[in-house]
């Protein structure tokens, strides 16, 4: 059963990449049978193992091993999987499963980077929905490779007003105020995103469950978190980078949210080799 991908999606992306077929692959006996190794070939962190066993179930490989689980550590030459198939078919297979599998390690090493200047003043690490259209489940798959924790995964999974909520609803106390009268789902959380110290306390007020704090220095994040903790949640986000993560970790929020790590991230070198 798919749980990663859609299978009208695999149809597509193979669509994409073969639609005439491979006339150079064509030249092989079809019969022909092989394994293909797959290696990493440069550090990182692993994530895959659910890409690997999809995409092997929808092109009908005859076995597969995955030898690395996801959250392991990559070095150079490590072996990740070894699949079994008709050669024409893991011909077609290899591209699209190392594209796939690149991208996503990729956003779980960026993951991991960010998590270990994190993780020592227990704060959680959490993504947004600054992904791909279209890959947000596997972009998301990955930050829980590399030890992140994930966001809403959509615009339905969280009540959450922003800045141009608020800008048209007329304020935080308005949209606030509207919101308490008419919502109903008990069992939704709700965010205020706020751009200073006095929006916070007002948001206080209307006991939302989550405050984001949009764009604050590391400064003004120590003295909101002072005036506000054990009331709400506290959430930094806005400017988050690997440079000054570690400043806005010390004020001990309850998490620290940035698109970085599925946005500014560079696929892991990964490659396969048949042997026959």
């Amino acid at each position: 059963m798919l749980t990663l991908f859609t299978e009208k999606w695999l149809q597509e992306i193979f669509e994409e990449d073969g639609y005439y077929g491979d006339p150079a692959s064509s030249l092989i006996p079809r019969d022909m049978i092989s394994s293909s190794i797959m290696k990493s070939k440069q550090t990182g962190i692993f994530c895959g193992e659910t890409i690997i066993h999809e995409l092997c179930q929808f092109t009908k490989m005859q076995s597969w091993e995955i030898i690395k689980k996801d959250g392991d550590s990559l070095r150079l030459d490590d072996q990740i999987a070894v699949i079994t198939g008709f050669v024409p078919d893991l011909l077609k297979l290899e591209r699209i499963l190392l594209n796939l599998i690149a991208f996503a390690c990729g956003i779980a090493t960026k993951t991991k980077q960010y998590v270990d200047l994190v993780e020592p003043y227990g704060v959680h690490l959490l993504d947004t929905r600054k992904t791909l259209p279209g890959y947000r489940k596997l972009s998301k798959y990955a930050v829980r490779a590399g030890g992140g924790w994930n966001h809403r995964f959509s615009l339905s999974d969280l009540i959450m007003l922003k800045d141009n909520h608020i800008s048209i609803l007329g304020g935080i106390k308005p949209a606030l105020a509207k919101l308490s009268e008419t919502n109903r789902q008990a069992y939704t959380r709700t965010e205020i995103e706020v751009a200073n110290l006095k929006q916070a306390l007002e948001a206080l007020a209307y006991g939302p469950d989550i405050i984001m704090l949009d764009n604050f220095t590391p400064e003004e994040v120590k003295e909101a978190i002072l005036r506000i903790r054990g009331k709400s949640l506290i959430e930094v986000s806005g400017g988050v980078t690997l440079q000054n993560i570690t400043s806005y970790a010390e004020a001990k929020p309850d998490f620290i949210s940035t698109g970085q790590i599925t946005q500014n991230v560079q696929p892991i070198d990964i490659n396969m080799k048949l042997s026959l």
